[in-house]
């Protein structure tokens, strides 16, 4: 019966088949291609969600539709995939990308523990492979955190990290036509926000290199620069608290040069940070001894995990 109420629901050529998720303005469906049987993953902002002023519905649309087009420029491996875009014949807007199986690099450390340096400067570059395409594009993600960065397997590879929702997306330099937010609204999460997106500033890629810091310190440490219990001090911190010293939170040894290159990540001022995703992706590679994460490290990593289950 299940099945049957599942099959009967269909957007575009995709049937659903199981809700992975809701928040906001949308659900996340678990569905199939109906003639090439592809899994796939569809994002729905239903008509329901979409009531009230015009306006405030007009801009979610618009950042919708914004979303689907920014991800499906945006060709990088490590950058979820989009399949199709669109809107149903009931006013629901879809949009249909890669199905990934797998865990976020926030579950993973709640399960697992901080992860090893070489293993963290793996996972950091590969994002950073992701975002130095959309810097390369003039654009700005805005919303990285470890909740956004997927780990799956991927074709052959292990520990295959995706860059995910790029909803927040937006130029460098925003014209009237980029203008979906309302105007010194900050868009973000905070626990990794940057001091300039906090005082609603102009922003750059520093702010992405800000907030993977962020996620970094999150990796090595399994704990963030700076916690508080409500947002408006945790926003606070990020825009004037020096952030403490990644060693004093870490439970493992890390490279001082890793934990120089985290802070100065962290740093308040953007001229102090790397200058974009690719600048950043170069210093990783230094900043290590010894050989870099590999496949084979991967595989044996997950094959003692399998084993103890």
């Amino acid at each position: 019966a299940g099945r049957q109420i599942a099959a009967a629901r269909t957007i575009g050529s995709y049937e659903l088949l199981e809700r992975l998720g809701e928040g906001g303005m949308g659900e996340v469906w678990k569905a199939r291609h109906l003639l090439l049987a592809r899994a796939a993953a569809v994002k729905l902002i239903l008509p329901e969600r979409l009531r009230g002023v015009a306006e405030e519905r007009e801009a979610a649309i618009r950042r919708f539709q914004h979303e689907a087009q920014v991800t499906a420029d945006l060709r990088s491996p490590h950058t979820v995939e989009l399949f199709d875009f669109g809107a149903s014949g009931d006013g629901t807007l879809y949009y249909v990308m890669e199905l990934l199986e797998g865990m976020n690099l926030e579950h993973f450390v709640y399960q697992f523990g901080p992860i090893e340096p070489r293993r963290a400067v793996d996972w950091l570059q590969q994002a950073c492979h992701s975002l130095g395409e959309a810097h390369a594009q003039g654009l700005i993600h805005r919303d990285i955190k470890p909740a956004n960065l997927f780990l799956c397997d991927y074709g052959r590879d292990l520990d295959f990290v995706k860059v995910l929702d790029f909803g927040l997306t937006k130029p460098a330099v925003t014209t009237k036509d980029w203008q979906l937010t309302n105007p010194g609204l900050r868009m973000g999460t905070p626990g990794y926000m940057s001091p300039e997106q906090v005082f609603g500033l102009e922003i750059g890629p520093a702010a992405d290199l800000y907030a993977l810091g962020c996620v970094a310190y999150w990796l090595l440490a399994g704990a963030k620069p700076f916690e508080a219990d409500s947002g408006g001090e945790l926003l606070r911190q990020h825009a004037q608290a020096p952030a403490p010293p990644l060693s004093q939170k870490a439970t493992q040894a890390v490279p001082a040069g890793f934990e120089a290159l985290v802070m100065t990540c962290l740093a308040k001022d953007p001229e102090s940070r790397p200058r974009d995703a690719d600048e950043l992706c170069a210093a990783l590679s230094k900043c290590i001894d010894g050989e870099p994460w590999s496949q084979t490290d991967a595989r044996r990593w997950w094959e003692e995990r399998r084993a103890v289950r």
